[in-house]
């Protein structure tokens, strides 16, 4: 089966980095990547798996690009064209009268802040054109599919495929940390979604009781350079507290560090980070938010609240230092369900049952 996978850029997040496993893992489908910017975080990861081409929507004339794009799809006659996020889905609109099957992603449950302003126009549209336009409707998350059947969309055309991974696990050990200091971290660009506020003022709490820690933080826009993290972090007396790394390729190495994964976040769908930390043996504690309550609630620690967060902060680091045996069951458990439901392997045959029925 040819698919074209029709993205608006291949830069650093969650939907880029997914598309990117399934096109790296998939020996089932001929895939063709079609990015509408010329980011390209991504690329040298599937370059070698896959014809990748780069328009330039953000830069240059959009009446260019489309001419372009039209031409790609008629140049290589796909089976499907498979849009990831909410601009890739609205352009499958030219493509209506095409015999080609169209399926839509949706990688996100609601939106905050000024997003939302912007998103309106997005959606009203997607709605309306969701009942003729795709034949299959795809989402990561129970949260994001009820989102947008409240709205209006046609409940026959959907289904939810779960996030993937190319699964590697770490053994895991039940090993009592003493140390005074305990390693903390997050892999979160820097981006109005997540609650590093409430983050900063929970360890500032921390660090008034004496607790002994480090964040370290991983991802784009976490560094130096950014002078609003870098306010944020002052103003609650963080910064010998904190690490900051950017964006990093070996995630491996990140994890292995840590003795608690942090998601701290206002809106999420499915958050990949949760799974990646607990494929690596570290316990999790994370936002109510998205799918996470729904899919994981046995196997790691959820909180709505200031003070529930800092109570959760304070039992594992204790649990940790003493007894870390309950912690040894929740990771294990964790790790064989991930086993079941995660794999990429598992994603890949489910979008290849869409794409043939």
């Amino acid at each position: 089966m040819r698919v074209i996978h029709l993205i608006s850029g291949l830069g650093l997040g969650g939907a880029e980095k997914n598309l990117s496993e399934i096109v790296f893992s998939d020996i089932k489908n001929e895939n063709i990547v079609i990015s509408l910017t010329k980011q390209k975080y991504f690329y040298s990861k599937i370059k070698n798996k896959a014809k990748v081409e780069f328009l330039d929507f953000k830069n240059k004339n959009v009446f260019i690009n489309l001419f372009k794009l039209m031409n790609l799809i008629i140049k290589y006659k796909p089976n499907v064209i498979n849009s990831w996020m909410y601009h890739a889905n609205l352009i499958t609109i030219l493509f209506v009268f095409f015999k080609i099957k169209i399926i839509w992603n949706f990688r996100h449950s609601n939106l905050i802040g000024e997003e939302v302003k912007k998103f309106k126009i997005y959606e009203k549209l997607l709605i309306f054109f969701s009942y003729f336009v795709p034949n299959k409707i795809v989402f990561n998350s129970k949260k994001s599919k009820d989102h947008y059947l409240n709205l209006g969309m046609p409940s026959k055309k959907t289904v939810i495929i779960n996030n993937g991974l190319r699964l590697k696990f770490l053994p895991i050990k039940i090993t009592r940390n003493k140390k005074k200091l305990i390693t903390l971290g997050m892999a979160a660009r820097w981006n109005l979604n997540k609650d590093f506020e409430l983050l900063f003022e929970c360890l500032h709490i921390l660090k008034k009781k004496n607790y002994k820690f480090v964040l370290n933080l991983c991802g784009n826009n976490m560094d130096r350079k950014n002078k609003e993290l870098i306010k944020l972090i002052n103003k609650f007396n963080l910064n010998q507290n904190i690490k900051l790394f950017g964006k990093l390729e070996n995630m491996e190495k990140f994890y292995k560090d840590l003795d608690i994964n942090l998601l701290v976040s206002k809106s999420e769908s499915f958050p990949n980070v949760i799974i990646e930390a607990a494929m690596y043996g570290i316990y999790n504690i994370a936002s109510d938010v998205g799918d996470i309550k729904h899919s994981f609630s046995k196997y790691l620690g959820i909180f709505y609240t200031k003070h529930i967060f800092l109570s959760l902060l304070e039992k594992t680091i204790f649990e940790i230092r003493s007894n870390e045996k309950k912690l040894f069951m929740k990771k294990i458990q964790f790790q064989n369900l991930i086993k079941k439901k995660y794999s990429i392997q598992n994603q890949i045959s489910s979008y290849s049952n869409i794409y043939s029925a």
